[in-house]
């Protein structure tokens, strides 16, 4: 069995999501995560987590979406949905973007390091994306202890040198 480890089928018109899912099982797909980029669309993954066998929720803030201020109610959200919904198995997608997010890089740091600390609460593992901020990205990890939840890198662009650091 295939797992698919990032989606954004939250993004999709509800009729479209059963044929992929259909489409997804055809090949051999028998387990696919959708990926919250804000926290509507978190919710949203989350009631579609809950609607459909095959589907696990993963819940976060992406870099590109933080367009104002996150509260801490924001970040009770997220904990919220991460200890109300056993479908719900990684905090993503979470990271840093310096080529398209915004400007205010030590805004998306910080909320990049809180989303980190939920998922260490929650002991769920992290995906982070990370695009033109491999350096940032992997001092934060490392920082903020995220090897104790483990999780992946979305959207990396970096060398064979710079993978091997991440592992």
């Amino acid at each position: 069995m295939l797992t698919d480890c990032h989606t954004h089928l939250d993004q999709f018109h509800p009729q479209e999501i059963e044929d992929v899912i259909s489409r997804a099982r055809e090949v051999g797909v028998g387990v696919v995560m959708v990926a919250g980029t804000t926290l509507r669309s978190s919710e949203k993954c989350v009631e579609l987590a809950v609607k459909f066998p095959d589907l696990l929720a993963c819940v976060g803030l992406h870099p590109m979406n933080l367009n104002e201020s996150v509260s801490d109610a924001d970040y009770s959200s997220l904990y919220k949905m991460g200890t109300e919904c056993s479908k719900v198995v990684s905090i993503s997608e979470i990271g840093l973007d310096f080529a398209y997010g915004p400007e205010d890089h030590f805004f998306q740091e910080s909320v990049f390091r809180r989303q980190i600390e939920i998922a260490k609460e929650l002991k769920l593992p992290v995906i982070c994306h990370s695009r033109d901020a491999h350096g940032d990205v992997v001092r934060i990890l490392k920082e903020e202890h995220a090897w104790e939840v483990g999780g992946a890198i979305h959207y990396f662009q970096g060398n064979s040198a710079e993978a091997s650091e991440i592992l």
